[in-house]
Formats: structure tokens, C-alpha cells, sequence
């Protein structure tokens, strides 16, 4: 199955829309993935939402163990995965974005902290 988080109201809407007229195995989740407890993932994927390193404490928190993080970030992807690497182990694979010329797309797995985890953050929007 695939799961979307939206906390958007509008948004999770047009996404439930969708997903009633042509994708009926997703399920869209109102909510922010903060208060999502209910189920892991194999892969987690974010765009235009935190830093890596915010990313990372909210992915790590509802991704299996083989999982694999997929993100697309811009021109700071290595400042802030130098800043991650203090913070957390991982592998990394990184290809060019094909959308934008200064973006990357960083396919994470193995996420694990490295257990000297800076405190979280706490997000509002």
C-alpha cells in the first residue's frame, strides 16, 4: 500500500479526491507525520519540507529497517548533509535532479543516529 501525510486540509482533500477516482490501494492521512504511530514504511519521501537533518528524525521514527529515504533537495544539499553526518550514520546515493539544474535527488538508507542526536525540533506550519 502507499500512504500520503498532508496536513494541508485542502490539500489532503484533493489528494483523497484522486485517490477515490484512480488510486484505490492509497490511503491519505490527514495529519502530520509527527502523529503518525500506526504502520512503517520501505520508503519515506519529502519535498520542500525541512532540512535533512529534520527529515531524518521524522523518517527515522516510521521507516523499516531496509527502508530507503528519497529527497529531493536544493542548492544546500551538502551543507546539510554535513550537518546530518553529525547526527546520523547512512548510505547515500545522489543523482542530479532532472527538474532543477542545483537540485539533487539523495536516496538514504541505512538511516540509524549516531547517538549523539541534536534535540528535534519542533515544526509548526
Amino acid at each position: 500500500n502507499v500512504h500520503l501525510i498532508e496536513s494541508i486540509g485542502k490539500k489532503a482533500q484533493f489528494l483523497n479526491e484522486v485517490v477515490r477516482q484512480i488510486a484505490p490501494h492509497v490511503v491519505v492521512h490527514h495529519d502530520r507525520v509527527e502523529n503518525i504511530k500506526d504502520f512503517k514504511a520501505d520508503i519515506v519521501t519529502a519535498r520542500a519540507m525541512s532540512s535533512l537533518n529534520d527529515l531524518f528524525g521524522l523518517a527515522h521514527r516510521i521507516l523499516k529497517p531496509q527502508g530507503k529515504c528519497v529527497f529531493l533537495k536544493g542548492r544546500n544539499a551538502e551543507l546539510e548533509l554535513t550537518e546530518s553526518k553529525k547526527y546520523w550514520t547512512f548510505s547515500l546515493d545522489k543523482k542530479p535532479s532532472v527538474s532543477d539544474p542545483s537540485g539533487v535527488i539523495l536516496t538514504i538508507g541505512n538511516l540509524k543516529n549516531a547517538g549523539n542526536r541534536r534535540p528535534s525540533r519542533n515544526r509548526k506550519r
